[in-house]
This record gives structure tokens, sequence and C-alpha cells, in this order.
């Protein structure tokens, strides 16, 4: 996955489970992640007037040491998040 903005590679991994449009599962890995990681899981359910999303991400690194890569992957989320909802009200 590349960078919105800067176009820089920023997170690789693998689909394990990709079922349209309700599920994609894939391995997650960060620079600061070194050899390491983890899983996302994305699950999408329909609602009275849209749809859900569930959103897993297990697998990370633990600890002290970790917890600057934790506050950072959160941030990105949160700013992936926000990115999604804005292209879903453009359409409406």
């Amino acid at each position: 996955m590349f960078g919105a903005e800067s176009g820089d590679k920023l997170i690789r991994g693998d689909v394990i489970t990709a079922r349209a449009p309700e599920y994609l599962e894939y391995t997650f890995t960060v620079g600061p992640m070194g050899d390491a990681t983890s899983t996302v899981k994305w699950t999408l359910d329909e609602v009275t007037g849209g749809t859900r999303l569930h959103l897993r991400h297990e697998g990370l690194p633990t600890g002290d040491a970790a917890f600057g890569l934790l506050l950072s992957l959160d941030k990105g989320w949160d700013e992936h998040m926000g990115r999604m909802r804005g292209y879903i009200n453009e359409d409406t």
C-alpha cells in the first residue's frame, strides 16, 4: 500500500482470505515492525440504512517498546477511516 499523498510504499502484506463484498483478511507490516507481521480483518454487515464495518487488527507487538508504534498505527487507522467517510459522503 502506498501513501495517498507521498506515493511512498508504507505497508506490505499478503491477502489471506477475500470474500467480496463481506470479508477481507490480510497480513500487515510496516517498516518499524521489522520482520514481524500482524493480521487485519475487515467484515462488512448489511444493517438498516447502511453497512457496519468491523475492523480487527491483531498480533501487534506488545510492551513498552511497542507503545509508540501502536500510537502511530492508531493515528493511521483514524486517518484512513476519515478518508473513507469523506469518499462515502461525496456520493450522497
